[in-house]
């Protein structure tokens, strides 16, 4: 919530613009348009929150250098697609690809994903995040992987379908 009224207070200038607003894709400009409709009092609440979940991942980040998780919480998907079901439950694309990397854009960690390999045919992805402001060593951590694993360098096994 905090980041969505961060971003549409940041982009409210394009928004307004006609030309610009067209750059943005529908999903995109509702949530902006959304992000104009958040209270004070529930942007401070937010606020709080990150706070904590700030603090719980730099106490779990004291333990080890990186945490290591799913970029995305499914494979690749037809771009034609807008909604996708992840354990039996429909949800936005959008929604779903957010689930795993925004924490890291809300708690401004940096966060690194790498390709790992496929399932049924599909990229999956490897995200890296490190504690605050320690970008190389999530870069070395990411260059390491990639050094002793081939998974950067496969491509899928067959070529994919075209959905036309």
């Amino acid at each position: 919530m905090t980041e969505m009224a961060s971003v549409t207070a940041w982009h409210d200038k394009y928004l307004k613009d006609p030309d610009e607003r067209a750059l943005y894709t529908p999903e995109v400009r509702i949530l902006m348009d959304a992000g104009k409709f958040i209270f004070a009092t529930a942007f401070l609440k937010a606020q709080r929150l990150r706070r904590v979940l700030i603090e719980e991942v730099r106490t779990a980040l004291n333990r080890v250098d990186v945490l290591a998780t799913p970029t995305l919480p499914l494979c690749a998907w037809e771009i034609s697609r807008s909604h996708v079901e992840i354990a039996r439950q429909t949800e936005h694309v959008l929604h779903a690809c957010w689930r795993f990397t925004y924490p890291w854009n809300l708690t401004r960690l940096p966060a690194l994903s790498l390709p790992c390999g496929f399932v049924d045919g599909l990229p999956v992805g490897l995200q890296l995040v490190g504690r605050p402001f320690d970008e190389a060593m999530i870069l070395r951590v990411g260059h390491s992987y990639e050094a002793i694993t081939p998974r950067h360098e496969m491509r899928p096994p067959e070529p994919l379908p075209i959905a036309g």
